[in-house]
């Protein structure tokens, strides 16, 4: 059975295929209306092998670029009402797409019943030659040799939504019609006579109703451009040869079986921690600002985030599980997006794992009139020691240093230790911290500050 992937997918790798034959066209605008008439054809072909092979052929997976999405926003107030069901348009459209799909296929089997019904009832003209006549048709028109012609009304109802394919049809046919009509200049005819005797068919007679499934003779709406065709002594008028036919599938085959096969690789799907697959740690971390709204407002709070951090130790697909202020939130993923993680392991390769972030928004005590504290801005977690790890140490290491206009600490020192290696690693760590210096009367200044730094074992 045909899934909506299989119609989507085939719709984009035939618009490729298209857009190819549309550039080769132009090339060989020149060229026979044969050679072109089997350009279009060999493309409505591939089109219609594309959907067959997506079906039966193993994918080729191709390794993409990674552009991460941006961050979605999912608060939601809670309340007792359950949440309104949601529309699946990807449902949708594959039944507006199979609805069409149908109506065409009725139309064009209805054609063909029409035809075969009056093929019935027709008489034979020449018996040398499959040639049939009928009261109850006016516009000559072939019928039974027209399997270009059934492949482009078959791909017209397959891909109906799609303009370039009723264009190429389109295309197609009026190929069609010129290689016909150089195949009688070929036998002998006079281009003048030949002609007008197709001007005379088109002005007194039309179409049958059901010419869906079969070629008319001569077309108003094609006449005009068909026989300045027909007149010009310098058209080529060269018939195909079967080799350059065969040349032709083959060219065609080589293109439509890879770009049928080829299939960008999807992304693994996100891990959870545990059951031998290890948690990210936090290398480098930017602390999130304030907006002037909320700090007026005096807001505070919690705002959670899921994520999923990838095997590059960046985080992407970032969540609102619980929601503080809509300006709040957005700087807490401004934040994190700049975070870098050493990556979760699984089998000691990097994955990808959905994690749970958790920002503090907490309002700093008001300083002394005409001074503004440091206020961290981009953070380096310290390294355990092998020493202290294997030992299970935990605590705080309590640091004094002063923050520079430049924003960077210098003259830490240690003020309360846990372990002297991990005392050594909080100093390293601290010193690559990054400050948005205080502020005296307005200006940068140097200020005195202490910061505590946490080991826990995971």
């Amino acid at each position: 059975m045909i899934e909506p992937e299989i119609v989507w997918t085939a719709s984009v790798k035939g618009t490729a295929l298209l857009a190819l034959a549309w550039m080769v066209s132009l090339a060989i605008r020149r060229a026979s209306a044969a050679a072109r008439h089997l350009l279009w054809s060999m493309a409505l072909g591939g089109l219609l092998a594309l959907p067959l092979l997506l079906l039966v052929m193993p994918a080729w997976h191709v390794r993409v670029v990674h552009v991460p999405a941006l961050a979605s926003f999912e608060s939601a107030a809670a309340t007792g009402a359950a949440s309104p069901a949601r529309v699946n348009w990807e449902d949708l459209a594959f039944f507006v797409w199979l609805a069409g799909a149908a109506a065409l296929g009725v139309r064009l089997l209805v054609a063909w019943t029409s035809v075969w019904r009056w093929a019935r009832g027709a008489k034979a003209v020449d018996s040398r030659v499959p040639m049939l006549e009928s009261d109850r048709v006016a516009m000559p028109m072939a019928w039974r040799d027209c399997l270009t012609q059934v492949l482009a009304r078959v791909a017209c109802c397959f891909y109906w939504f799609h303009p370039l394919v009723w264009l190429a049809a389109r295309e197609m046919q009026r190929e069609a019609e010129r290689a016909c009509d150089d195949r009688v200049l070929r036998a002998g005819a006079k281009a003048s006579a030949y002609a007008g005797h197709l001007l005379a068919v088109a002005q007194t007679l039309r179409p049958a109703g059901y010419c869906w499934a079969t070629v008319a003779m001569a077309r108003r709406s094609q006449l005009e451009g068909r026989l300045l065709d027909i007149l010009d002594p310098h058209r080529d008028r060269r018939a195909l040869t079967r080799g350059a036919a065969a040349v032709a599938a083959l060219a065609v085959a080589s293109l439509v079986f890879p770009l049928a096969a080829l299939s960008p690789q999807q992304p693994e799907k996100p891990y959870k921690v545990g059951d031998g697959v290890t948690a990210p740690r936090l290398i480098e971390r930017v602390e999130p600002k304030y907006t002037e709204e909320a700090k007026d407002a005096g807001i505070q709070g919690q705002v959670e985030l899921s994520v999923e951090v990838e095997p590059d130790g960046r985080i992407h697909k970032i969540n609102v599980n619980k929601s503080l202020d809509p300006g709040l939130d957005e700087r807490a993923m401004e934040a994190i997006r700049q975070w870098r993680f050493e990556p979760a392991r699984k089998d000691g390769k990097p994955v990808t794992v959905r994690a749970l972030i958790s920002i503090n928004f907490r309002l700093a005590d008001e300083p002394p009139d005409g001074l503004v504290k440091p206020r961290l801005i981009s953070r380096v977690e310290p390294d355990y020691t092998e020493e202290a790890k294997n030992a299970r140490i935990e605590g705080e290491v309590e640091l004094s240093l002063e923050v520079q206009p430049d924003g960077r600490a210098h003259k830490i020192r240690v003020e309360k230790g846990l372990d002297p290696g991990l005392d050594e690693n909080a100093v390293k760590a601290v010193s690559q911290w990054r400050f948005e210096p205080g502020k005296k009367d307005g200006e940068a200044a140097a200020m005195a500050a202490t910061v505590v730094v946490r080991f826990r074992l995971k």
